[in-house]
């Protein structure tokens, strides 16, 4: 019991430090009417730059959470799904960022998870997918940014679960929706399985429903591109030689 009210106590005086730090903000000039000097802002932005080097477990902890639906990114984005933040870091290589940039995209839309962390609700659609930018570029984060990133590592588990339900019900109704067969498939797949899919299983399953496709080198070319959102997550996930 003292521990458990500890852990709460220190959740609590952290989250009045957010609150403080995001009245000061909103009075020095990050909010209306506002007036923060150079010097002022200055020092307000190497404070919060220096919350990456101080928090290392929190963005360890976001990008793996990101990291777990890597391989439903690229089939969604593939299916005309949105995420349209995610497919720009997914044509770009970079697969664990994409699966940031969908996670933060879906956590709105998550009723349990917005009411663990409020600061969601209040960024809302278009402030998430800011947030996944500032983060990903480790931007200075404001105190309400500041308080979803630790929500999510306080929630993680609870995210896991629901947005591997989410993306479920997603991949279900895409199933319903396809005209292909391949993207009918690996819907279906993704709706049984969710996160727990591997980018392996998407590929060959691609392969098996594709003739056209074949293994060049490292990569996987098909008629979804040559070296497609889903093809990297795959190579993602090979040892290096």
């Amino acid at each position: 019991m003292n521990r458990s009210y500890s852990k709460i106590r220190h959740i609590q005086e952290s989250n009045q430090k957010l609150e403080e730090r995001l009245l000061s903000e909103q009075s020095f000039g990050y909010g209306p009417g506002g007036g923060m000097g150079l010097s002022q802002a200055s020092k307000v932005s190497k404070e919060m730059n220096d919350y990456y080097k101080e928090n290392p477990h929190l963005v360890n902890q976001v990008m793996q959470i990101g990291a777990l639906v890597i391989p439903v990114v690229g089939p969604f984005i593939s299916a005309g799904i949105g995420l349209a933040d995610a497919a720009i870091y997914a044509k770009e290589g970079k697969n664990t960022e994409a699966g940031v940039a969908a996670v933060f995209a879906l956590l709105p839309g998550i009723g349990a998870v917005v009411g663990k962390i409020p600061g969601v609700k209040q960024l809302g659609q278009k402030g998430m997918q800011a947030l996944a930018t500032k983060f990903l570029t480790k931007a200075p984060l404001n105190a309400v940014e500041q308080s979803v990133i630790t929500g999510i590592n306080l929630n993680k588990e609870l995210i896991k679960q629901e947005t591997n339900s989410v993306i479920k019900n997603i991949a279900s109704n895409a199933a319903t929706k396809a005209t292909d067969s391949t993207t009918k498939k690996i819907m279906g797949d993704i709706a049984k399985e969710g996160i727990e899919i591997s980018a392996e299983e998407i590929a060959m399953n691609m392969a098996s429903s594709n003739p056209v496709q074949r293994v060049v080198g490292t990569g996987i070319q098909s008629s979804w591109g040559a070296k497609s959102p889903v093809a990297r997550g795959v190579n993602s996930l090979r040892p290096k030689a």
